[in-house]
């Protein structure tokens, strides 16, 4: 891969796993037909709590992971061990979004044994589509045992 010199930033190897105590993974789970199968679910998670931080949209409408993630933050005083996120559908203007989104979390908290407030979710994608959760629900044990450093 080639890598992109930008002024004030040092590149490192080893990606979202660069720092350590970090491990990372992705799937494709199938929430939109893709021919090439490119990942459309990811987990990131972390060995020990850590600090995190989000910078929200400024819009009157927010996806309903915006909603969850502000929620979780508040809980655990900004503070996370995971984060899971999709593509292909942004998970915003549907009536079942904010539900789905908490679901990713627990789904994803069940698997590495955690409260659901200490996972945050992500999405982007196409907006105002359903978000099938059924794809998520299916891939999210395999992707959680298979995370690496």
């Amino acid at each position: 891969m080639e890598k992109v010199a930008m002024e004030g930033y040092t590149f490192v190897d080893g990606g979202v796993c660069a720092a350590k105590g970090f491990r990372a993974g992705g799937v494709y789970c199938g929430i939109k037909d893709n021919p090439d199968k490119k990942n459309d679910l990811m987990v990131v998670a972390a060995d020990a709590m850590c600090n995190a931080a989000a910078v929200y949209t400024q819009n009157k409408v927010k996806g309903a992971p915006v909603l969850v993630m502000k929620k979780h933050l508040k809980a655990t005083c900004g503070k996370t061990m995971a984060v899971v996120a999709n593509s292909k559908n942004a998970n915003t203007c549907n009536a079942d979004g904010v539900g789905k989104a908490a679901k990713m979390c627990q789904l994803v908290a069940d698997e590495m044994g955690l409260p659901a407030e200490q996972v945050l979710v992500a999405s982007t994608g196409v907006i105002g589509q359903v978000l099938p959760i059924e794809p998520i629900i299916t891939a999210v044990p395999t992707l959680v045992k298979e995370l690496d450093y």
